[in-house]
């Protein structure tokens, strides 16, 4: 058992410092100081948060601003293609009624050139 004790106390001997390091003395008026510079460093950095985000309001505004505009381009465009898609079915109806008059004129056309054609046969019989 005693030899457990000397390994121990042998153990504590080499290692005496290592286990507790040596205290560092500080004056009152060194961490007074220490205090001070930090609440300054603190307060420059809280100034410079405030302005960082002021800045990041204002480009929010900014981004919102233009979303807002372009929004409004887009929306306005979205009518402008309606008014066309609407030009564009109407245009459509009155170029199937041109088709139709079309058909019915060249109908008519020829009906009249096959009546002609019967006439002047008709008349050529006569005649003859």
């Amino acid at each position: 058992m005693d030899d457990v004790h000397g390994l121990v106390a042998e153990a504590e001997e080499s290692l005496k410092g290592r286990l507790h390091p040596p205290q560092v003395l500080v004056s009152n008026e060194s961490l007074v100081q220490s205090s001070r510079t930090q609440n300054k460093t603190l307060l420059l950095i809280n100034e410079k948060l405030d302005g960082v985000e002021l800045s990041l309001k204002k480009l929010e505004y900014d981004i919102n601003a233009r979303v807002d505009a372009v929004q409004a381009s887009v929306d306005d465009w979205g009518k402008r293609l309606t008014e066309l898609e609407k030009k564009q079915q109407l245009q459509d109806v009155a170029l199937e009624g041109h088709e139709r008059f079309t058909r019915d004129v060249n109908g008519f056309k020829a009906d009249t050139n096959t009546a002609l054609g019967e006439v002047k046969d008709n008349i050529k019989v006569l005649v003859s």
